[in-house]
């Protein structure tokens, strides 16, 4: 007897319950201080082995977890969908960790819940998208394994490492081609976050979220339409304008000049929502040469998705022409005139 049904101190240890989790045949269970153990039900001879792996695991919770007298902990088992979750206190005690684990024993990912969302972490640490929940800490108890797998990176989804590649290079290149389109570069390595991913009729959709730090390229401010428009403006009209006119146009000039220095100086973080699309075969392999990428003009998010050639195409058309800057001094001077 290894867990207290009776209400009666029937435990191997009084006023601690064994956890216990079964994946097909294989049933897990932990108690204590203990390891995590495995047995085959299925077996001829059941015997209990040690999953080294997922003890590695273990190990190092007890040693980043809570180091009060109670420590260390026994760990929380469960299973969803043919993955072991683990669940053990982080070092605060505020919450529970949970970590999704796979057949082989390698970490798919796990999740933290503090007082307003549940955050995914990959197998390599990476940060996913928060997932906005209110008193997340309170209600988070063995979550479903999509929660783990679709809100991380790609890793852990039924994509091999070279299709993994595809998507990570096709969101990396749209990064720059946005920076681009709107005059601008990379100034680090875009930070790239797999919101969703589906297999549905032969295809392959993931959804991504980019996080850049740009900065505008550098060259003569006065070269920029905005100020060549109103530079022109004053050439043409300069001599008949009132100063206080003149002097709002010239205020205006100089106020974009230390926008535009500012921008080729100091870097900017700017956010996409990208959608890679790609055929996919029966084995998983995805068909590089299918891919295409689509970006979010939203708002809303999601409800605005456009090619990624038309989606530079209409950030090159939304620059300021001279022409416009050249009407924009005129209504600041006429702004300027009036009493």
């Amino acid at each position: 007897q290894c867990t207290d049904t009776t209400g009666h101190g029937t435990d191997l240890i009084e006023g601690q319950s064994a956890s216990f989790a079964r994946i097909g045949p294989l049933l897990y269970f932990t108690h204590a201080h203990g390891k995590i153990y495995c047995v085959d039900t299925s077996a001829a001879a059941p015997s209990v082995t040690v999953p080294e792996k997922i003890n590695t695991l273990l190990e190092r919770l007890r040693r980043e977890g809570p180091t009060t007298i109670q420590a260390p902990l026994q760990a929380s088992l469960a299973s969803d969908g043919g993955i072991l979750i683990i669940g053990y206190p982080d070092v605060t005690w505020d919450t529970t960790m949970y970590y999704a684990i796979s057949a082989s024993g390698e970490v798919i990912g796990n999740l933290y819940a503090d007082a307003t969302s549940i955050t995914s972490f990959d197998g390599q640490g990476l940060r996913g998208i928060p997932v906005p929940v209110d008193n997340a800490r309170d209600v988070l108890s063995f979550p479903s394994v999509d929660l783990f797998e679709n809100h991380t990176t790609l890793t852990g989804t039924s994509t091999g490492s070279a299709d993994k590649q595809v998507f990570l290079t096709a969101a990396r290149s749209f990064a720059e081609q946005a920076e681009a389109a709107g005059d601008h570069h990379l100034t680090a390595e875009p930070v790239i976050t797999v919101a969703s991913k589906q297999v549905k009729s032969g295809k392959m959709e993931v959804m991504m979220l980019l996080g850049t730090l740009n900065a505008m390229n550098s060259g003569d401010p006065d070269t920029q339409p905005i100020i060549v428009g109103e530079l022109q403006y004053l050439r043409d009209h300069g001599a008949e304008l009132s100063a206080a006119a003149r002097k709002a146009v010239e205020d205006d000039i100089s106020e974009w000049r230390n926008t535009i220095e500012s921008a080729m100086n100091t870097p900017t973080e700017t956010n996409y929502m990208i959608k890679v699309v790609a055929d996919v075969d029966q084995a998983g392999t995805v068909d590089a040469g299918s891919l295409q990428v689509y970006a979010d003009e939203g708002p809303p998010r999601g409800n605005a998705w456009v090619l990624a050639t038309q989606y530079f195409k209409n950030s090159r058309s939304a620059w300021v022409t001279v022409a416009q800057a050249y009407a924009d001094a005129e209504s600041i001077a006429a702004a300027a005139k009036a009493p």
